[in-house]
C-alpha cells in the first residue's frame, strides 16, 4: 500500500512539473501570440524574469535598462487599469494579417489604442518603438505610487514579494479595504439614525423611508468608489488589479440592485395604502403581484449584469439556455403551469384577496395570490398554500362573494301542540323576520313543513344582509334569542329526541306533567303582534350593526 501511495505522489509531481513546463512562456517572437505572451508571461509571478520579458520589445535607441523598464511599465499600465490581456485570443500564425485593417499589426487591448504590436522587417512580431514611447507617456501620466516617491525609500523587507505582490502593496490594499468598510458604516449610521430621524420629526415620512432605502446601498457605492480610486495607484500585479476591479464592479451592481429592491417595498407599501382607501378590491390583488414581478425582474437583471462583469458571455449563455430550453421547460413544467394559472386567476378573478373561499377540503380567507401559489388562512389559523394550477382546475366556492347570507333551521314541536299555537308560532317567526332590519323581506319562508313520528317540524329559510361572518353570527344569535322568547311567551315547547313512557299509576295520582293551558286565537293574536315591528315584545326593530357586531337588545342606543 505504501508503494502505491508513493507511485501516486510521484505521478502527481511529474504531472505538475510537466504542466509547468508546458505553461512556460515562449522564447521567440514568431507570432502575435508569442509577442504578447513573452511580456506578460515572463512578468507573471510564476515566471518572473524581466530580462526575458524584453525579447519582443523594439530595442532601437534604448539601452538594456531602458528596455527592461519599458517591459515593467507595460505590465504596470495594464495592471493599474485592470485590463486583462489573454494571449490565447491572438493568432499563432507568423503570417497573420489583421482582417479589420488589412495590416500586420494589432492592439493587445482596445482600451489602449496607442499601444500596438507590429510585424517588423525581420519577420518577428514586436512591441514597436512608437509603442514604447506611448508607454512612457502613459506611465508618467499615471503617476503610479509604487515606482517613485516614498516607496523607493521603504526598507528591503517591505519590498519583499508574497503572493505575486510586494508586502507594502498588500498592507496598503488591506488598509484601503478597512477604511472603505469604516466609511460605509459611518455613512450608513449618519443616514439611517440621524437624517432619517430628522425627516420623520419634520413630518416627511416618505423622505425618511427613502433615506433608509438608500442608506446602505449609498454607503456601499462610496466604499467601492474609494477602492476604485485607490487601488490603481498601488501598482498592483495584473491578477490582483483585475480582482480588485471585479470586486468594485460587483459591489456597484449589488448596491444598485439592493437599492431598487428595497425601493420596490416602499412603492408597494404606498400603493397598498391607496388600494385600501379605494372601493375597488382589484388593486388590492394587483399590488402583491406587482411587487413580486418587479423583484423577480430586478434579481434576474442583477444576475445578468453580475455575470457580464465577471467576463461571462451572457449572449452565449442565453443561447445555450435556448438550446436546452426544451429540457428546462420539461423540468419546470409545473412552475410554468402555475405561472400561467396565476395570470388566468388574475384575469378571471374567481376570488380576491380577503374573500372567504372553499376549495375542495380547504376553507378560509385568501391572504396572498402569487405567481406560483395562493395562500389561504383557515379557521384554525393555519396557512394553506395551494398551487395556482390546482386552483385553476378546481371547483371554487367563493363564500365572500355572496350578496346575502342564508339562515335556515327546523324547529321541532311536540305532537300535542295545538293548531292555534302552531299557527301563532309561525306567524310570530314571520313577525320577527319582518321586524329585523337585516333580513330580506321579499324572500323568506316559514311553514309547518313535516309531521314526523315524534314531532311537528316548522322550517325557516331567510336571507340576511351582512358583510362578514362575524356579523352573520351576531345576527343569528339575536334571531334565535328572539325566537326563544317568542316560544316562551306563547307557551310553545320544543320536542326533544327522547322516548316518552306513560305510567298509569303516575297519571292516576295526578303527578304527570300537565299540558299548557289552552289559548284561543283571541288570546294568541296580541302575543304574536307584540313581536312585530314596533311591538311591545320586539327587540329587533332598532338593532344596528356597529363595528362588525350586533348590540344587545337591551343596550342603550
Amino acid at each position: 500500500m505504501h508503494q502505491a501511495l508513493v507511485r501516486v505522489v510521484l505521478f502527481l509531481i511529474t504531472t505538475l512539473l510537466s504542466l509547468a513546463a508546458l505553461a512556460e512562456p515562449p522564447e521567440s517572437c514568431k507570432s502575435p501570440r508569442d509577442a504578447v505572451d513573452s511580456v506578460f508571461g515572463w512578468l507573471s509571478p510564476e515566471h518572473h524574469n524581466p530580462a526575458k520579458a524584453t525579447r519582443c520589445l523594439d530595442r532601437t535607441g534604448r539601452s538594456s535598462r531602458e528596455v527592461r523598464e519599458s517591459a515593467l511599465r507595460i505590465k504596470a499600465i495594464y495592471a493599474a487599469r485592470a485590463l486583462k490581456v489573454d494571449p490565447e485570443k491572438f493568432s499563432d500564425e507568423p503570417g497573420w494579417v489583421n482582417p479589420e485593417t488589412r495590416r500586420t499589426s494589432f492592439l493587445p487591448h482596445e482600451a489602449l489604442p496607442g499601444i500596438s504590436v507590429e510585424k517588423q522587417a525581420d519577420g518577428m512580431w514586436r512591441w514597436s518603438r512608437s509603442t514604447l514611447d506611448v508607454v512612457d507617456e502613459v506611465y508618467e501620466d499615471s503617476l503610479l505610487i509604487g515606482e517613485h516617491g516614498l516607496v523607493r525609500r521603504l526598507p528591503a523587507w517591505m519590498r519583499a514579494r508574497a503572493l505575486g505582490m510586494e508586502l507594502w502593496q498588500g498592507l496598503a490594499l488591506s488598509l484601503i479595504l478597512v477604511l472603505a468598510l469604516m466609511l460605509r458604516q459611518v455613512i450608513r449610521f449618519v443616514l439611517k439614525n440621524r437624517l432619517a430621524s430628522f425627516a420623520e420629526r419634520r413630518g416627511a415620512r416618505l423622505a425618511a423611508e427613502l433615506v433608509k432605502v438608500f442608506a446602505t446601498p449609498g454607503a456601499l457605492v462610496l466604499a467601492a468608489s474609494m477602492l476604485r480610486l485607490a487601488y490603481p495607484e498601488l501598482g498592483l500585479p495584473l491578477g490582483v488589479a483585475i480582482v480588485s476591479a471585479t470586486v468594485v464592479r460587483v459591489l456597484l451592481v449589488v448596491a444598485v440592485v439592493l437599492a431598487l429592491y428595497r425601493l420596490v417595498d416602499v412603492l408597494a407599501a404606498h400603493l397598498s395604502l391607496r388600494a385600501e382607501a379605494s372601493a375597488s378590491r382589484l388593486d388590492d390583488q394587483m399590488v402583491p403581484l406587482l411587487r413580486t414581478s418587479l423583484k423577480v425582474v430586478l434579481v434576474l437583471a442583477g444576475i445578468l449584469v453580475l455575470l457580464q462583469n465577471l467576463n461571462v458571455n451572457v449572449a452565449s449563455l442565453l443561447a445555450g439556455l435556448g438550446i436546452g430550453g426544451l429540457a428546462m421547460a420539461l423540468a419546470a413544467k409545473d412552475t410554468i403551469a402555475n405561472f400561467f394559472a396565476s395570470i388566468m386567476i388574475f384575469v378571471d378573478r374567481p376570488f380576491r384577496i380577503g374573500d372567504w373561499i372553499k376549495v375542495e377540503d380547504v376553507e378560509g380567507q385568501v391572504e396572498e395570490v402569487g405567481f406560483r401559489s395562493t395562500r389561504i388562512r383557515t379557521l384554525a389559523d393555519s396557512l394553506v398554500t395551494l398551487p395556482n394550477a390546482r386552483l385553476a382546475e378546481a371547483k371554487i366556492d367563493n363564500l365572500g362573494a355572496r350578496r346575502h347570507r342564508r339562515i335556515h333551521g327546523t324547529f321541532a314541536l311536540p305532537l300535542d301542540t295545538s293548531v292555534e299555537r302552531i299557527e301563532a308560532f309561525v306567524e310570530g317567526l314571520r313577525a320577527i323576520l319582518w321586524a329585523s332590519d337585516k333580513t330580506r323581506k321579499d324572500n323568506f319562508e316559514v311553514h309547518l313543513n313535516q309531521l314526523a313520528s315524534a314531532s311537528l317540524e316548522v322550517s325557516l329559510h331567510c336571507y340576511v344582509e351582512v358583510s362578514s361572518w362575524s356579523d352573520e353570527l351576531s345576527l343569528r344569535h339575536d334571531l334565535l334569542l328572539e325566537i326563544l322568547r317568542l316560544a316562551e311567551t306563547l307557551g310553545v315547547r320544543f320536542a326533544l329526541p327522547t322516548r316518552a313512557v306513560h305510567v298509569e299509576s303516575l297519571a292516576a295520582s295526578g303527578s304527570a306533567r300537565k299540558p299548557p293551558e289552552p289559548l284561543g286565537p283571541a288570546d294568541l293574536a296580541p302575543l304574536v303582534d307584540g313581536f312585530a315591528r314596533g311591538g311591545a315584545a320586539s327587540r329587533l326593530g332598532a338593532i344596528r350593526i356597529t363595528d362588525g357586531h350586533l348590540p344587545r337588545a337591551d343596550a342603550p342606543e
